[in-house]
């Protein structure tokens, strides 16, 4: 797979000092491993994820493919706002880090 056109998205969760957590969506460019998106919630769901996608590709026809999980946060919702943009999502192996 070439990474000149792919895209990954990311999760993790953050401690806060008031004992709750924040959960951090990143987008990222393969090709030259810059952060595209960043976005922030306490309460995550499909359409919360799949924003900083959709505002990271905009309008640039050269991404072409997503890499990303296969968590519960992605869900229907998720696959076809993505679809709709047009990038094929490429799913890692289940027992993948």
């Amino acid at each position: 797979m070439h990474l000149a056109g792919a895209i990954a998205i990311d999760f993790l969760t953050v401690p806060t000092l008031t004992f709750s957590v924040l959960y951090v969506c990143f987008v990222l460019s393969l090709d030259r491993r810059r952060l595209l998106h960043i976005n922030v919630t306490a309460h995550p769901y499909a359409e919360w994820a799949a924003r900083p996608i959709v505002e990271a590709v905009g309008f640039d026809a050269s991404i072409a493919r997503l890499i990303r999980d296969r968590g519960r946060t992605c869900g229907a919702r998720f696959d076809a706002r993505v679809n709709n943009l047009g990038l094929e999502q490429v799913r890692v192996a289940p027992t993948a880090p």
